[in-house]
């Protein structure tokens, strides 16, 4: 074992500990990248931690994580030195594939100015990465499978909803529900942010009974994020909680894992956003109960 593993089952393993006693997170392994590092950090519910992935199946910085069902896991990393923006890892951390860079006329999909957001798998196993106008949607062996129809900002947050449609944040403050395939979207009102103060949206993450959480921006005397439950009705999404009960966030999360009892928050992947940590929330989006872990991340999810 090198010193840098062993430092980091010393350092980490009691809060690891911690967020597996506290329960609601589900069985299998949390993955988070490390914050400016071509590393993934696994923690699992009995407290061990370990680097789950690092070079040579991870070329450059992880930006965000997002778990299939048959078992693989996409790493979204920068693409700012010329790296594709992704790649397919097994759960021991092998790589298994690697997204396509560019597209049929070799135009680069995520150049240094759009780099890759958020990704989560579709109903047909296909995985949609945001960060465009137009989501960018690949088969499992990272092949590009083509892309959504455009909305009118770059996107951002991304969620599959139980009817299999696909719920994505995109611009300021827009949200909508894509058509399973991509081939049609429905900009949705958002209903959430009438209050003068809240506006900006991000993460999302759905439940099974098709309700979601949504992470929010304040703004005015205090900026800082925020997370309320919505429902997607027809037309609008539609807050459900309170968003002045909401747990104060130093940033506005880019990545949210659910479970019973408890919410993961992984940090804003904005330029200006300070360095953060995953955070554990109560399951009633009121109280942060502190880092996953110690230190800077990027990207949370869970992998079973």
């Amino acid at each position: 074992m090198t010193l840098r593993r062993l430092l980091l089952r010393v350092l980490l393993a009691p809060a690891a500990a911690l967020a597996a006693c506290s329960g609601g997170e589900g069985a299998g392994v949390i993955w988070m990248g490390e914050a400016g590092a071509p590393r993934v950090l696994s923690f699992s519910e009995r407290g061990e931690v370990a680097v789950a992935a690092e070079p040579p199946a991870i070329d450059a910085p992880v930006r965000a994580i997002a778990a299939g069902r048959d078992g693989a896991i996409v790493v979204l990393q920068e693409t700012a030195g010329g790296a594709p923006p992704g790649v397919v890892l097994a759960r021991s951390g092998a790589r298994l594939a690697t997204l396509d860079a560019a597209d049929g006329t070799g135009a680069v999909l995520f150049p240094p100015v759009a780099q890759p957001w958020a990704a989560a798998e579709a109903a047909d196993g296909r995985f949609w990465v945001t960060g465009r106008a137009a989501p960018a949607i690949f088969h499992p062996d990272g092949r590009l499978a083509g892309f959504a129809v455009p909305v009118t900002a770059a996107t951002f947050g991304i969620a599959p909803l139980p009817d299999g449609r696909m719920l994505v944040t995109f611009g300021l403050n827009g949200v909508a529900a894509y058509a399973a395939d991509g081939s049609s979207v429905e900009v949705l009102e958002n209903a959430l942010t009438a209050a003068p103060d809240w506006w900006g949206l991000d993460a999302v993450a759905a439940r099974a009974d098709g309700t979601v959480v949504v992470a929010v921006m304040h703004h005015g005397t205090s900026i800082h994020g925020g997370l309320v439950e919505a429902a997607v009705e027809p037309g609008r999404l539609a807050g459900r909680g309170d968003l002045g009960a909401s747990v104060r966030l130093s940033t506005l999360p880019s990545a949210l894992v659910l479970g019973d009892g408890l919410v993961l928050a992984g940090p804003s992947l904005g330029g200006a956003a300070p360095a953060a940590c995953v955070e554990r929330i109560a399951g009633d989006l009121s109280a942060s109960h502190g880092c996953l872990a110690p230190g800077g991340h990027r990207g949370v999810a869970r992998v079973r």
